[in-house]
Order: C-alpha cells, then sequence, then structure tokens
C-alpha cells in the first residue's frame, strides 16, 4: 500500500477512534531522538508525532499505534452507529434547509402580492 495512503488510513482510524495512540516511554524517546539526529531510519511501528513546546524548546514525541480493546463485530456495530450518527446529522440540517427554503418561497408570494395590489391599485 502506498506510504501516504497508509498514513491517511492511520490518521482517520485515530480519529475514529479504532486506533490509539501510544506514547513511547523516555528510555525509547531519546533512543528515536538520537536515530533522528544521526539521520537513522525509525522502526516500522514507531511514528515521529508533531512537534511541541516544553518550556520553550522544540521537542518531539514517538508512538506506536495500536488497536483498541475490541473485537472485529463490536468496531463494526460502533461504525454501523457512528454512521447513523452522521446521518441524523444530515437529516438535521436537509430539515433546516427546507425550512429556510419554505420561509423563504412565502415570502416570495407575499411580496408578490402585495406589490400586485399596490401597482394594481395605481397607489
Amino acid at each position: 500500500m502506498n506510504t501516504k495512503v497508509k498514513e491517511e488510513l492511520q490518521n482517520y482510524k485515530i480519529s475514529q477512534g479504532t486506533l490509539q495512540k501510544v506514547y513511547c516511554n523516555a528510555e525509547e524517546q531519546k533512543e528515536f531522538i538520537l536515530r533522528i539526529k544521526n539521520e537513522q531510519p525509525l522502526p516500522d511501528e514507531v511514528f515521529k508525532d508533531a512537534e511541541y513546546y516544553e518550556n520553550n524548546v522544540p521537542s518531539v514525541r514517538f508512538y506506536r499505534l495500536e488497536p483498541i480493546n475490541m473485537s472485529s463485530d463490536e468496531v463494526s456495530e460502533y461504525l454501523v452507529y457512528k454512521q447513523l450518527d452522521l446521518l441524523q446529522s444530515i437529516k438535521s440540517y436537509l430539515k433546516f434547509i427546507y425550512t429556510i427554503t419554505i420561509i423563504s418561497l412565502i415570502f416570495a408570494f407575499v411580496y408578490a402580492f402585495v406589490m400586485n395590489f399596490v401597482i394594481g391599485k395605481g397607489l
């Protein structure tokens, strides 16, 4: 699988809660920082997190990805309920747009009727 696609998939799984980041301990952190300084590659299962500042000093953390403690059936069920939740949000947005459209049409007809009545009477 393409590296970029694999990273995107991992980021999606993290954001959806099916993978979790487990940060490396202090000893491993030091080892990986040295590897980066010496331009050595990190192990395949270790990833570099975004840089952050600690006491105004730039720093970096490393993590491993581990699946959450759920069976595949539980993950599937979780994702189905997540989809239902998202569909409910879409339904709410559509109801709002529908309501605004109906109100706009009513105002347009009232405005047209009033303008026609006013112009028709010669006022």
